[in-house]
């Protein structure tokens, strides 16, 4: 049987995500293994709260963390999965109305998943993403470390849960 899987992007329609203004070195996108373990549990960072940013349940930058919905969702599907918190704190801290979401940092072991048919764009970019159903195997959650991009993947299941 062929499971139906859904890349994550940022979704064009939120413009202005929130951004850490004072995120620790090391919270990258491109994070290692290593990288993760050395951070912090849990750390505190700024936002701009006049900037009218939004708050989706994904990030994508400056590293890739998703809200807590979508933290115990994954933590659910995938139990090996390490998570870490950014608590987001409004930057004029003496605001006590302001809005203060939680985000986790994720970790998971990336996996060569992609289909030999998959295509790329001459800047590395995955133009077109095919993945190999027999690396892919019954996982929900792939993510894929590539030369210029990083890439998360959610099987039917995830997205409809």
């Amino acid at each position: 049987m062929l499971k139906e899987y859904f890349r994550l992007r940022q979704d064009r329609r939120v413009s202005n995500a929130i951004k850490a203004l004072d995120l620790p070195p090391g919270y990258t996108i491109k994070l290692t293994k290593e990288g993760f373990d050395g951070l912090e549990t849990a750390v505190i960072a700024r936002y701009d709260e006049h900037s009218m940013c939004e708050f989706p349940d994904f990030l994508f930058s400056p590293a890739f963390m998703v809200s807590v919905p979508v933290q115990r969702l994954f933590e659910d599907l995938v139990p090996e999965m390490k998570f870490k918190a950014v608590q987001f704190l409004p930057q004029d801290s003496t605001r006590q109305d302001w809005f203060r979401p939680l985000y986790w940092l994720t970790w998971l072991s990336p996996t060569d998943s992609l289909h030999e048919a998959t295509s790329f764009l001459g800047t590395g970019l995955i133009e077109h993403l095919v993945l190999d159903r027999d690396k892919v195997g019954h996982q929900h959650i792939l993510h894929m470390t590539l030369a210029a991009e990083e890439v998360w993947v959610l099987s039917l299941t995830a997205v409809e849960k």
